[in-house]
């Protein structure tokens, strides 16, 4: 899909929007997004990456796309020049609606980026537009997803703001300390790389199963990203190339790499990634089984934080100062409190306002329905 727009102003401009296939293109793309978002790698180690990442399942034969707006006037056609770029990586979607229950292709929209000496003249604004059309066409995409950190630029332009909160776990010295009083925390273990993948799928399940139970009015859309391997590992294998490059002690523990826990007493797990670039370990997603008995919920309230615990312990080892957790339950939150009495880690909740705000656009920009996110956790996120 390819069209020619015409970018009126002070400065006219006609460019083309399409898919940067050619390797002139796609490596133009690619230094734009890595001047951007690279950091704290090198340009090279960027791209390194880039190559390194689309190999993954998730993101290998078209499910991770490159999409540009390219000037036309060069000559030869080599030396077009990439004024704005885009990528989309593809997700599947549960959606309910009107009482059924259906798997839905769905778009994670990420790394939006103008040329420097292009700005200021609506090119980002005519990228989205193009690729929405897109979207709607041959992209059969139910719904896109984006995470925005500059206002109300993608509102305005059809992905609607979703609420979003997050509680931050921090440690201002390197050891934690003792515990105030004894701790009835369930035994945990580390989680291999194997055992997430089929974790991951029974994960998938238990959102099927409460998707089929949950209670929706006729007006409302619920949808969740599912929390499938292949877009857990990738994230996970993306964190673990930039620690490898990054920091060498790190690196040199890399077959020691964790990135999840599990206290089987209470079916309950959480997975994580290393994240460089903001500093933190990102908590993905949180997976607590059910509770028949007040005993059983004492259970999991103590394995919660005890998975926490784990994950504390792990950003600790790799020198990042927090653990982020978003959208977290009102458990997860007892369980966070619990280890700032316990163990003396601060506690920060609320509101995201300024950095990763969520935003979905419904197939055509339809706002025919209120749309419900569940599990709008760090999985999510690209």
């Amino acid at each position: 899909m390819t069209d020619t727009i015409t970018i009126g102003g002070p400065n006219p401009m006609t460019v083309v929007f399409g898919e940067a296939i050619d390797q002139q293109s796609h490596l133009q793309c690619c230094k734009l997004a890595a001047a951007a978002f690279g950091a704290p790698l090198s340009e090279q180690d960027y791209l390194e990456r880039k190559g390194f990442l689309g190999q993954q399942p998730l993101t290998r034969d078209g499910g991770w796309r490159t999409w540009c707006l390219r000037t036309t006037t060069a000559d030869p056609p080599t030396a077009q020049v990439v004024v704005a770029a885009c990528t989309t990586i593809q997700r599947s979607l549960l959606v309910r609606e009107c009482g059924a229950v259906d798997e839905k292709k769905g778009y994670c929209i990420a790394s939006v980026v103008t040329h420097p000496d292009f700005r200021g003249r609506g090119l980002a604004s005519a990228l989205l537009e193009h690729l929405a059309r897109w979207l709607d066409g041959p992209g059969e995409a139910a719904a896109s997803m984006l995470y925005t950190s500059i206002g109300n630029f993608y509102h305005d332009r059809g992905w609607k703001m979703l609420p979003a909160y997050e509680v931050v776990l921090s440690f201002p010295t390197p050891e934690l300390r003792s515990p105030t009083g004894p701790t009835s925390f369930p035994q945990t273990r580390l989680l291999g790389r194997a055992e997430i993948s089929e974790l991951c799928m029974r994960d998938v399940d238990s959102i099927r199963t409460y998707f089929r139970d949950l209670q929706a009015n006729e007006d409302e859309r619920h949808v969740s990203v599912l929390p499938r391997p292949e877009i857990t590992t990738w994230m996970q294998d993306r964190g673990d190339f930039t620690t490898s490059k990054v920091s060498y002690e790190t690196a040199m523990m890399k077959p020691l790499l964790h990135h999840g826990s599990i206290c089987e007493a209470a079916d309950a797990w959480l997975y994580w990634y290393h994240d460089y670039r903001k500093q933190h370990l990102a908590i993905q997603r949180v997976h607590l089984g059910a509770a028949s008995s007040r005993n059983q919920t004492e259970l999991l309230e103590e394995a919660l934080a005890a998975l926490l615990l784990d994950a504390v312990e792990d950003a600790r080892k790799r020198n990042l100062p927090r653990v982020v957790i978003w959208d977290p339950d009102d458990d997860t939150l007892e369980a966070a409190n619990t280890l700032a009495r316990t163990y003396g880690i601060k506690v920060d909740y609320g509101e995201r306002v300024r950095s990763s705000m969520p935003s979905i656009r419904w197939h055509e920009a339809d706002l025919s329905r209120k749309v419900i996110v569940h599990n709008n956790e760090k999985f999510a996120y690209s």
